[in-house]
């Protein structure tokens, strides 16, 4: 009787012992699973993150050229202002001489 007593307690301090060592394994699954699942999230933003400092600087550079080609359109734009307002002068003058030609040309 006394045998198969210890040989129960044997076996029931055994299956304890295997239920403590099955439930800290679940719980090491269990986290590891949890960071696994962290890792990627954190992985996604950072991928993310990645994509979006992509954009802003294509954005940024989008956004260079387009002052660059505003610059140069002022540019421009004072260019054509400046030989319209040439223009309007040499045709004063032409005129101015051409008056002052026939002016001479009938005083003569």
């Amino acid at each position: 009787m006394n045998y198969r007593m210890n040989y129960r307690n044997k076996l029931n301090f055994e299956m304890k012992r295997l239920n403590y060592r099955m439930n800290y394994t679940n719980k090491l699954n269990f986290e590891k699973t949890r960071l696994n699942y962290r890792m990627n999230y954190t992985n996604k933003l950072h991928f993310e993150k990645t994509r979006m400092n992509y954009r802003m600087n294509y954005t940024n550079e989008l956004n260079f050229e387009m002052m660059r080609m505003n610059y140069r359109m002022n540019y421009t734009n004072k260019l054509n202002f400046e030989m319209k307002r040439l223009n309007y002068r040499m045709n004063c003058t032409n005129r101015l001489n051409l008056e002052k030609t026939r002016m001479n040309y009938r005083l003569n």
